[in-house]
């Protein structure tokens, strides 16, 4: 008799936006509900470390489409199951999805997988990734552009297209935006 493999009791949120859009603000939001965070692009900043680069907007990039190009579009999500599977919190938010094939891969391992975008304009965006001090900060607005385009290469724009739900996050408070994550969390689960 073949054993069926064991299907995970974990139920994740997986969030989707362009950079700057506030995934990691409404992934933070989360926490106070119960849910760990997973942020993908910690799997990205570990491998340009790991290859002795500076974490920077392009090194960050060009590893993120090199290892993508090697290993699949849904390599990050693969990279990113053993710290969801490793966590003690049945409700786990992953910060940073970027691909059809990474909501896929979710979804085959975790059954109960929701899929939220958060949506700003180019002009808030650009304000948020300001600032805030980070190494993969773009330095200007061509370098800002130029990230967008590759977020969208890789498929974040087909990704917020099959989103179960949305967060316009262009003319809220941050009070409004985490009363509007208690909402969200409470209807998808």
């Amino acid at each position: 008799m073949a054993l069926k493999p064991k299907i995970s009791t974990k139920k994740l949120l997986l969030i989707t936006g362009m950079p700057g859009a506030g995934k990691s603000t409404v992934a933070e939001g989360t926490r106070h509900l119960g849910f760990d965070v997973i942020i993908m692009g910690d799997r990205i900043r570990e491998e340009t470390a790991s290859r002795g680069l500076s974490i920077s907007d392009m090194n960050c990039g060009r590893v993120m489409e090199e290892i993508r190009e090697e290993l699949g579009s849904s390599v990050i999500a693969k990279l990113s199951i053993p710290k969801i599977l490793a966590s003690e919190k049945t409700l786990i938010a992953v910060d940073g999805v970027r691909s059809i094939a990474e909501v896929e891969e979710f979804k085959r391992s975790f059954p109960t997988t929701r899929l939220l975008a958060v949506s700003a304009s180019p002009k808030r965006r650009y304000d948020f990734i300001r600032s805030r001090s980070r190494g993969d900060t773009p330095s200007d607005e061509a370098a800002f552009k130029s990230r967008d385009e590759r977020e969208l290469r890789v498929g974040v724009g087909e990704v917020m297209s099959i989103a179960e739900e949305i967060l316009l996050n262009d003319v809220i408070t941050l009070e409004e935006l985490k009363a509007e994550v208690i909402v969200i969390t409470q209807r998808v689960f």
